[in-house]
């Protein structure tokens, strides 16, 4: 019987409505990519983003325009399991983003995020500890 995996964790940016890949679901900021694998995924996310500076201006003609620079803070909590769910496997993590959206080329509108988050196994698959990753995008 073929089932669908699942693969959860890191900070890379949500794929489309339309992705139904093995990496459609998931975000642990915390934890390397693809740390947990499973046939079923419960996932949690929160955030708060905060603006910090709108300036909405480049530098003369270059073509790089700083729009708005954000911060927020976030946690997250999940966990995958194939045969059976134990309440002591969750995943979490917190931490912190700073974002900017700029635009490139006079049309190319980007995200640019880095941050760092501390992530806690209780299932003790991966090591805790802090994490930091740099994306473009925003998380979700």
């Amino acid at each position: 019987v073929a089932a669908r995996v699942f693969l959860v964790c890191g900070a890379s940016s949500a794929p489309g409505p339309a992705s139904f890949d093995s990496a459609a679901i998931g975000m642990l900021r915390g934890f390397a990519s693809n740390s947990f694998a499973g046939s079923h995924v419960v996932l949690l996310n929160a955030a708060s983003r905060l603006p910090l500076w709108r300036p909405e201006r480049g530098i003369n003609t270059w073509p790089v325009f700083l729009h708005t620079l954000h911060a927020s803070v976030f946690a997250d909590a999940g966990e995958t399991w194939t045969r059976s769910r134990g309440a002591s496997a969750w995943a979490f993590d917190a931490g912190v983003e700073l974002s900017a959206d700029v635009v490139l080329g006079y049309g190319l509108p980007l995200t640019l995020t880095t941050g760092t988050a501390l992530g806690t196994d209780r299932g003790g698959r991966v090591d805790d500890g802090w994490r930091g990753y740099v994306r473009i995008g925003r998380a979700f």
